[in-house]
């Protein structure tokens, strides 16, 4: 009899402690969503979602998602991002269930006068105004106004910098010499764009039309991106895909006016015109980015 009452008394304790088990996992409660700029609906990557008050918190991934777990009842999340005014929801959590929502953030119009990120300066985001190094940004709107087809003309519009048959040169730090280059280093996303024959630059082949902006470090950076940085560095930056497909088209034409010294005018009668097109389609497929 008493190995048959231990026996009970053990079941007994299994079967509460099973119990509470289930119990407490009932009280589970889950809160998914996305995060999403309230202006356009572009998604925020890795944005913040924390419950106020408690040290329970996530943040989304590269498309904006989110799902946190939390406890039954009344709750409040806070919802931030950098550049965004904070957002504080409060929402009423059931056991065992799961809650979806789209939180969408606004602008904070004081802090987004912020000045460019730049990635040259040290090989990693900052902000431009905490750089030591001397650099300038080309934005992508400011050639879109001048109708620059080639990067090549565009960055002739930054001081300090000019090209001369291809080669680009920062500050006069250096001469030409063919098949050395000029020691400044030409690079779209980090990729460089010299050429291994004669260490020239193809502007050709850079697709201006998928600029978002180009970072110029004025002055010798060897350190970080080797020789070729001898007299400087021409990042170009490629714009990301949004949430909402992108096309773009732009056309140009133009004409060479006569010069005062009618000698000059090796081209006789003809007017000299120059057209172009330029395209860019940029788009998002789940997480593949297509431009």
């Amino acid at each position: 009899m008493g190995l048959k009452h231990h026996k009970k008394a053990f079941q007994l304790l299994l079967f509460l402690g099973l119990f509470i088990t289930l119990n407490s996992y009932g009280q589970d409660a889950f809160l998914k969503g996305k995060i999403v700029d309230d202006s356009n609906a572009d998604a925020l990557p890795f944005a913040s979602v924390a419950l106020k008050n408690s040290t329970i918190g996530t943040i989304a991934d590269v498309n904006g998602y989110f799902e946190i777990k939390s406890t039954e009842g009344k709750h409040v999340f806070v919802f931030s991002f950098l550049g965004y005014l904070p957002l504080e929801k409060t929402i009423v959590l059931e056991a065992g269930k799961t809650m979806s929502l789209e939180v969408r953030l606004i602008k904070n119009e004081v802090s987004t006068t912020w000045k460019p990120v730049v990635v040259t300066a040290g090989r990693l985001e900052q902000r431009l105004e905490q750089t030591v190094n001397s650099m300038e940004i080309l934005p992508a709107k400011l050639l879109e106004s001048r109708i620059e087809n080639t990067l090549e003309t565009a960055i002739e519009q930054v001081p300090g910098v000019t090209v001369i048959d291809g080669q680009a040169n920062i500050r006069g730090g250096s001469g030409f010499s063919y098949g050395a280059g000029t020691r400044v280093l030409v690079m779209v996303d980090d990729l460089p764009m010299l050429a291994g024959d004669a260490n020239d630059v193809k502007w050709s082949f850079i697709p201006i039309e998928q600029m978002e902006q180009v970072e110029i470090l004025k002055g010798a950076s060897s350190a970080l991106f080797g020789s070729s940085a001898l007299n400087g560095v021409i990042n170009m930056r490629t714009a990301m895909p949004g949430e909402k497909p992108m096309t773009m088209v732009n056309t140009y034409t133009g004409f060479y006016d006569d010069p005062k010294d009618a000698s000059k005018k090796w081209w006789g009668s003809n007017t000299q015109m120059t057209s172009g097109v330029n395209f860019a389609h940029r788009q998002k497929f789940k997480n593949y980015q297509s431009c």
